[in-house]
């Protein structure tokens, strides 16, 4: 059976809002129209990737024989391709790779009675949904989660470079804790206040997460700009979200140099820029900072650049994080 528009909205999870187009599409929304508009105007590229379905998940309760879903594929970073990974009853049961973005359809058998449904789809392109069927006469339920989350962040929080959709440390995090989450990370980008919407207040997020820092080092010499931007976000974002528990994660360790030494016409090392974010976190009684995401020092944690965390990475990432939210979230 084909499911309606009424039945899709059910099953669609970890987005702000979803919407049908004139040809009855379903497009997915991490980002209110006017944070799109902001990505946009800062460039192409920004504006791509806050299209992409990054932490998107299909969540449904079922006993159907198997769950088949037509799509189309488009950008939605520097990778081309598409992963989408199935779990059923939180055990990982199948998956499905493109490495370019001419996928067009996945069809997953699935085991004999009534089970949750779990499928992710990609960080790293846009989906469009088609059509979504499940076998004739299956029941179909929703799927409510514990309590919901926000992430803020840049390519390592949008799920850079996992082939595993499912690996990531946000959708670790979000299924290992059951929590309703939107991921906001967009690769390469950056503390930018503009981005921080009042359309996002109605979400009413319990937990927000911030992940930036990386990409500032890079974009600004001097290190007084690095605070003042990073400064501006936090009062902006805070005067929003006064009374939501937030955890703001240091950039990460980086197996490159730039850990130890300094960037090109910089002032200052990336152990200075953790320095300087974590004075600025300090500052709020509702903001929990964490040094160390516990990701292994090792090559063998990274892809290939040293700086983005692989799978294995990632997984000790979200084993510290999530230590640290139970706690604030008292789970």
């Amino acid at each position: 059976m084909r499911l309606t528009k009424t039945e899709l909205k059910k099953i669609v999870h970890n987005v702000l809002f979803c919407d049908f187009d004139r040809e009855g599409r379903l497009h997915f929304r991490r980002f209110s129209d006017s944070q799109r508009s902001v990505y946009a105007g800062e460039s192409e590229s920004y504006g791509m990737k806050a299209n992409a379905s990054a932490s998107v998940t299909f969540e449904l309760i079922t006993d159907s024989e198997y769950l088949a879903v037509k799509f189309e594929l488009y950008p939605g970073s520097s990778r081309a391709c598409a992963g989408f990974d199935l779990y059923v009853d939180g055990i990982f049961w199948d998956s499905r790779y493109f490495d370019d973005l001419k996928g067009s359809e996945v069809r997953f058998e699935l085991p004999w009675g009534e089970h949750r449904v779990t499928l992710y789809f990609p960080w790293s392109a846009e989906t469009v949904v088609r059509e979504v069927r499940l076998t004739d006469g299956a029941s179909l339920e929703a799927v409510t989660k514990r309590a919901r989350m926000m992430t803020l962040g840049d390519s390592i929080t949008q799920g850079y470079v996992a082939k595993l959709p499912s690996l990531t440390y946000v959708n670790q995090l979000s299924q290992n804790l059951d929590l309703e989450t939107v991921n906001q990370g967009i690769g390469g980008f950056y503390f930018q206040k503009k981005v921080i919407d009042d359309t996002l207040v109605s979400y009413g997020p319990d937990l927000i997460t911030i992940a930036y820092g990386t990409n500032d080092y890079t974009r600004y010499d001097r290190a007084e700009e690095f605070h003042a931007r990073a400064a501006e976000y936090m009062e902006r974002l805070v005067g929003l979200f006064p009374d939501t528990k937030m955890l703001a994660i240091l950039p990460v360790y980086r197996n490159d140099l730039k850990c130890r030494e300094k960037e090109k016409n910089s002032e200052y090392t990336m152990d200075d820029a953790r320095e300087i974010l974590s004075s600025v976190y300090k500052v709020y009684e509702n903001v929990r900072v964490v040094e160390e995401t516990g990701i292994p020092r090792i090559p063998e944690a990274y892809v290939s650049d040293y700086v983005h965390p692989c799978e294995l990475g990632f997984t000790f990432m979200a084993k510290t994080l999530e230590q640290r939210i139970r706690e604030l979230l008292c789970l």
